[in-house]
């Protein structure tokens, strides 16, 4: 015996165009401090004291909060402490750090 459709067949209506709404604000890029107001806040800072990717960043030469994420990928960078999505710098470790990359010439 065969089976008869007893569905309704859509109607063919004009099609809509769907818009995507974000309801969460759009997110401010976040920016590196001015190195003097940065330095004041490192310190000021005790060894423990943690320090955000944007205090951390021209402390060690960098430019960008982009080029502290490449460093704390491809490694060679502070040590860094992460707090859920939130990344923060020791200050000792950024002291450590910056000792590190001294260099020492020898002459004779």
């Amino acid at each position: 015996m065969p089976r008869t459709n007893t569905r309704k067949k859509p109607t063919s209506a004009a099609p809509v165009a769907c818009e995507v709404v974000s309801h969460q604000p759009a997110k401010a890029p976040r920016k590196v401090l001015d190195p003097v107001a940065a330095f004041n806040i490192f310190n000021a800072a005790a060894d423990e004291i943690p320090l955000p990717s944007e205090v951390a960043a021209p402390i060690i030469g960098k430019t960008s909060i982009a080029a502290m994420e490449k460093l704390r990928c491809i490694g060679g960078g502070p040590e860094f402490i992460k707090i859920g999505r939130n990344v923060f710098y020791k200050a000792g470790a950024l002291r450590q750090y910056l000792r590190s990359l001294e260099s020492h010439t020898v002459t004779q």
